[in-house]
């Protein structure tokens, strides 16, 4: 179950939110059900999800070519991104509680 999330987690780091462009949408629908096959298949087989680098090759519907990944450099990709997003936050709310105390109450709020 923790291994489906993950996977899950690494499309959307991988491709972003979907485009609003009708052809871009169908280009990327097409490539995230073909890295989300791959990763499904993988845990099946091997009850992991890879690591490492893996050619992926091309999408089977629209022949568009995904290439070589290498999951190891996208997991760490993203606890960088995750980290840069925590103190981004923090900092945000150290802001808000100096705002707080500054910014006078009104009455009734």
């Amino acid at each position: 179950m923790h291994c489906r999330f993950e996977a899950r987690r690494l499309v959307a780091f991988l491709l972003g939110p979907p485009p609003r462009v009708k052809i871009l949408q169908i280009a990327w629908t097409d490539k995230k059900r073909h890295i989300d096959r791959f990763l499904n298949d993988y845990y099946d087989r091997h009850k992991c999800l890879p690591s490492g680098r893996h050619d992926l090759g091309v999408t089977a519907a629209h022949g568009l070519r995904i290439g070589v990944l290498d999951f190891d450099r996208i997991r760490a990709q993203m606890r960088m991104t995750l980290r840069r997003e925590q103190e981004r936050a923090r900092r945000w709310r150290r802001l808000n509680a100096v705002f707080d105390r500054i910014r006078p109450r009104r009455p009734g709020v």
